[in-house]
């Protein structure tokens, strides 16, 4: 290594603190296009060296090449694909180095990166482009020893001239990447730090003649049907004359000149994320052919609505990130499309790319599926929050360049797909002057494409109202018009009131949960300047890692890091594998596009509401199946005649269930389900696009009287035997504990739950400035729902008993329950008996009036036998149902091995609760139990099945940290606190908490061997 000097290697460093958009051989921002000419791929494996901080690293080029011996998957981040070459981090809000901008750790981990390839024979004459879709966080290029400049802006294309560097034959590039830079203080987006290079990198022959960029602007004429193609064509003069061809169109022009090109306007059929209508045109210049797939669109805000083609649109969307359980960021082809096409399958249309561009495939896939696309900037400072906003980049002078220049390069890259109906200008950044600044040079150069900021509350520089994680009460204000309380000037409640509502985040999916998306829709569907929003998130962050040979998804604070976000990154719809979770059909259901309604009136008559909830589609391609069930088994069914409904229509349709056939079920149901009749490039025929579900009938079934009995006292234990039974109760607890040969503990009063995500976190919700009334408070300071609990011992509740009495037919017991230091008790009365060959246990629980705050359940809990496989259920289903969730869920009968029961949770906590059960059988290898409930005022318990108690649940933080199971444990609630979305969102609405109350739960027991 050649000597150097201590003045030479800062000299040398001096990039990573520079605020610029990087340096060198850059070329101008530019549309990714699919292009004829040649290009060399070098994705593969490449050489590797890492170092602690950059300083360690040579200073000469070809040091750096002989010294880098180890291996790296490329696209990759080195912190995932080597062992003993650094970590993942995990932070949400706090920088994990000091804010001191632009200045950087000199503890700043580095590696090289090489990659020798030989360039082919046949390369055309012309210049030569180096591209590289995305590298964390800052990059330096040499090229066979010749330097070529400095790349930042992480998830940012960035192409580079390597003309003059490149050889006939054998090259060799070397890439020195940093993880952190000035740049890293723009990209804090609640997400892992993963440095690396985890994009493709690209080789491009530009030759001569060849197109330097590409605009096809596609609008289409609502009223005349008519699509419009404008070009915009920045080519050299050895370019022209340039074709475009659209074939399907029949298209086919020639501009012999820059000064020829103008507007074609042809009959077209439309581009909607309803119906995805995709041209290929083939534009051809004298040395280079690019197809782009268009599709004719327009979106305009309308009298303060969000239209495309003329027509108002709803969002019904979910926020993106990119993130592989194993590849971090790095684009998956296959897992990409995967994703896409189950949100297709679950109804959801639209996504806002969080916090930056994607991979430019994940675009053309929402081209050719349909997805509404929000694309943001890879912007985000979140951290100067910490700070009070002091030195924000976002008003800052000095960072007004490359703040600009993030955003050029997010509308140049992308400017050619359909899909993106809105620019985003980057996510919790603070205020400032150089957002101002982007957002006018975006609306300049795009006029066609609203802009969309969400921490611009006023709306001084966006066409939007972005609202994240707003209470029901002001997403209601905001609504109707109504002045709202958290604006003081009439100037800008005007200018909000204007513009078109979407919320950039809602219903925070961070474990069980989230609670509260009907609640929404039904404001959304009652106030048409509501245009919908966009659940946070997709999918769970973990990463898959393993402790003692057990895999598990590991979150902040599981790869050493010192400061971290713990599990706050494992809140998606999707789980880390990305099996959906119960929140993803509960929220599929919220938004399905066809709202079905069956309807029972007082005469016996059955109708069904049909609701199509499409913007811009009819219901040509649906079907409506219906059927009756009689405890979960069909007796009859048929089709709903429907009329053809066009967009945002509605209809009543009657039902004539005169023949069915005779008979008394426990609980008879009627639903209705909406279909398709053909094929989708997402789902085969047959796929629900909406259902819904009436009782038609409810048949208690009557208990035989019971049994004289006379249970005996045999040391601690009360017994009563009869032929081929047998019941045992603890005679100091009144508890049963044992029936027919089964083991079993209960019934304890539970009030109590292993808090969820939103029990226990209070996430971010600011007031917004100029609200005098408190409304919008900061809830971090308040008690979480597991504060309080915590608070009231509700975990460490006990029972006392106070007696038994047994009668000729019925055993009373009488306990009270109580927590640790507290002085409210609870009064309750067991009572059991015995009706034919099951036991019948009732219990009721009356609070004294001391008892404050809220209970997260009321109910009982009963330990029973280990390694329960089987729970079959009659009731709602398939997935868990809680006050506030689980909205798609029908009464059937349904059953799920254990492991299946309750869903995957990163975090383990309280879930799986099925509500409204009739009955229940839980099955063991040889035996199984089986619960009969009755309804109480109308309404039957839930059950819980759990490996382990909630003790134990709420003490792990990962599945692999429970213990081996010892017991199954079932819970039968009368009721449950709701999920809400707390975690970084509203919690339930107030009205809907559980108080203490006077609850009972009555069910009836039986054994089978």
């Amino acid at each position: 290594m050649p000597e150097h000097t201590d003045t030479d290697v800062v000299t040398e460093l001096d990039y990573l603190t520079e605020i610029s958009p990087g340096r060198g051989s850059r070329t101008p921002a530019r549309s990714w296009l699919r292009s004829e000419a040649p290009t060399v791929d070098l994705s593969g494996t490449w050489s590797l060296r890492t170092y602690p901080d950059p300083r360690a690293c040579p200073t000469d080029p070809d040091t750096a090449v002989a010294a880098a011996v180890d291996t790296v998957p490329v696209p990759s981040h080195w912190v995932l694909s080597t062992d003993g070459h650094g970590a993942p981090i995990y932070t949400n809000v706090a920088y994990p180095f000091p804010i001191d901008p632009p200045h950087v750790p000199d503890d700043n981990p580095t590696a090289d990166h090489v990659r020798v390839f030989d360039l082919p024979r046949s390369w055309p004459q012309g210049r030569t482009l180096l591209r590289f879709d995305g590298v964390e966080s800052c990059y330096r290029i040499w090229l066979n020893g010749n330097e070529i400049g400095v790349g930042t802006g992480s998830r940012l294309v960035q192409e580079f001239d390597v003309t003059a560097a490149l050889t006939p034959g054998r090259n060799t590039l070397l890439v020195r990447v940093h993880q952190w830079s000035a740049g890293s203080y723009l990209e804090d987006q609640d997400q892992w730090w993963l440095p690396g290079i985890f994009r493709d990198v690209t080789l491009l022959s530009r030759p001569e003649g060849c197109l330097n960029d590409l605009w096809l602007q596609c609008d289409y004429d609502a009223v005349r049907r008519t699509g419009t193609v404008t070009a915009q064509i920045d080519a050299d003069e050895s370019a022209w004359p340039i074709t475009v061809d659209i074939p399907a169109l029949r298209l086919h022009h020639v501009w012999a000149s820059p000064q020829d090109v103008a507007p074609i306007t042809m009959l077209v059929r439309p581009w909607s994320a309803e119906d995805p209508m995709l041209y290929d045109a083939h534009v051809t210049a004298q040395g280079e052919k690019v197809t782009v797939r268009v599709g004719f669109r327009t979106v305009a805000i309308v009298d303060g609505m969000f239209t495309v083609n003329g027509a108002p649109i709803r969002f019904r969307g979910v926020n993106r990130h990119e993130i592989s359980p194993t590849w971090g960021r790095v684009d998956d082809p296959e897992q990409t499309r995967r994703e896409l096409v189950a949100m297709k399958r679950h109804h959801i249309n639209a996504i806002r790319t969080s916090h930056y561009p994607p991979h430019p495939r994940v675009l053309e896939l929402c081209d050719e599926l349909g997805m509404w696309v929000v694309d943001e900037c890879d912007l985000e400072t979140h951290g100067f929050h910490e700070c009070g906003w002091e030195g924000n980049p976002s008003d800052e002078p000095a960072w007004q360049d490359v703040l600009l220049d993030r955003m050029i390069r997010t509308v140049e890259r992308d400017k050619n797909h359909p899909c993106v109906v809105m620019w985003s200008l980057g996510n919790e950044a603070g205020m400032g002057r150089n957002l101002a600044q982007m957002a006018q040079w975006t609306r300049e150069r795009d006029p066609g494409r609203p802009i969309h900021y969400e921490r611009d509350f006023s709306c001084e520089y966006v066409d939007v109202y972005g609202r994240m994680y707003p209470t029901l009460r002001e997403t209601e204000q905001v609504g109707r018009g109504a002045w709202p309380l958290v604006y003081g000037r009439a100037e800008e409640a005007a200018r909000i009131f204007s513009r078109p509502c979407v919320l950039t985040e809602y219903a925070h999916a961070m474990g069980t949960g989230p609670g509260g998306l009907a609640d929404y829709e039904a404001l959304f569907d009652r106030y048409p300047r509501l245009h919908g929003g966009f659940v946070w998130e997709w999918r769970d962050h973990g990463l898959l890692t393993h402790r003692d040979g057990r895999a598990f998804y590991g979150y902040g604070g599981d790869f050493g890091e010192q400061l971290h976000d713990g599990n706050f990154v494992i809140d998606g719809l999707c789980h880390s594998d990305g099996r959906p979770s119960p929140a993803l059909t509960d929220y599929a259901h919220v938004i399905s596009p066809v709202r079905l309604t069956p309807r029972r009136g007082e005469d016996g008559s059955v109708d069904v509401l049909v609701e199509n909830r499409f913007d811009l589609s009819t219901t040509a391609a649906v079907e409506f199946p219906w059927r009756v069930e009689h405890d979960g088994v069909v007796v009859a069914d048929g089709r709903l005649d429907v009329p053809l409904l066009s967009a945002r229509r509605r209809v009543v349709v009657p039902v004539d269930l005169a023949s069915l056939p005779a008979g008394k079920p426990r609980v008879a149901t009627l639903t209705v389900t909406a279909t398709t009749t053909a094929d989708t490039p997402w789902a085969r025929a047959g796929h629900l696009l909406g259902h819904g579900q009436v009782v038609l009938a409810e048949n208690p079934q009557p208990r035989p009287a019971p049994t004289r009995w006379q249970p005996r006292r045999q040391g601690r234990t009360l017994v009563w035997r009869t032929p081929g039974h047998e019941l045992c109760w603890d005679a100091s607890t009144g508890r049963l504990t044992g029936m027919d040969g089964l083991a079993l503990d209960g019934p304890e009063v539970c009030l109590w739950r292993a808090p969820t995500d939103n029990d226990r976190l209070a996430g971010e919700q600011p007031g917004l400035p100029g609200d005098p009334t408190g409304a919008h408070p900061q809830t971090p300071s308040l008690p979480t729902p597991a504060d309080l609990w915590a608070q009231e011992q509700l975990a460490l509740v006990s029972s006392r008993l106070v007696d038994i009495r047994v009668g000729e037919d019925t055993m009373h017991v009488s306990s009270v329950v109580a927590a640790p230091s507290r002085r409210h008790r609870l009064q309750v009365t067991t009572t059991y008996q015995w009706c034919a060959d099951q036991l019948v246990c009732r219990v009721e629980a009356l609070p004294d009036p001391g008892w404050k705050g809220s209970w997260a359940r009321a109910g009982m809990r009963w330990r029973l036998p280990p390694h329960a496989r089987w729970v079959e259920w009659l009731g709602l289903g398939p997935y868990e149902r809680y006050p506030d969730s689980g909205n798609d869920a029908l009464v059937g009968r349904y059953v799920m091995d254990l492991a299946t029961f309750n869903p995957p949770m990163a975090r383990p906590q309280e879930c799986g609760s099925r509500a409204e059960v009739r009955t229940a059988t839980i099955t063991w290898d040889e035996r199984a139990l089986t619960v009969v409930t009755t309804a109480i005022n109308g309404v039957h318990p839930s059950l819980s099945v759990h490996e382990h108690p909630a003790a134990e649940i709420a003490q792990a933080g990962h599945p692999v940290d429970l213990p081996e199971s010892r017991a199954t444990w079932m819970y039968v609630d009368a009721a449950q606190h709701p999920l809400g979305s707390r975690s970084c969102g509203p919690g339930p609405a107030p009205e809907s908490v559980l108080t203490p109350q006077p609850f009972t739960v009555d069910i009836a027991l039986r054994v089978r061997l």
